[in-house]
């Protein structure tokens, strides 16, 4: 149940996923209850949250306000890279043999 219950949840996070909602929300509203208050609200809501998260630095400063509240961490300015094996060990069970696509 807690599994069905994360995927529907997660499902309604994402803020597309929500605007996209919405936007059914106030078509059905307009097409099928005729409810004119409850139309209005849901455009004039719907129309804003577009803008809000459309709006191109509106998610790039909520991202930066999130960064900033934690401390960064001191990772001693260098790369690091790790390539190859160690000490020739590998784990193939039997050598690689040369092969072509012809």
């Amino acid at each position: 149940m807690f599994f069905i219950l994360s995927k529907i949840l997660s499902f309604f996070i994402v803020p597309i996923n929500f605007l996209f909602v919405i936007t059914l929300l106030w078509w059905f509203s307009a097409a099928v209850l005729k409810r004119v208050a409850l139309t209005k609200f849901l455009a004039r809501f719907t129309i804003l949250a577009w803008f809000i998260v459309g709006y191109y630095p509106v998610p790039d400063y909520l991202l930066s306000q999130l960064e900033n509240t934690y401390p960064q961490a001191n990772v001693g300015g260098g790369l690091i890279l790790r390539m190859g094996t160690i000490c020739g060990v590998t784990t193939f069970t039997k050598p690689l043999e040369p092969w072509s696509i012809a």
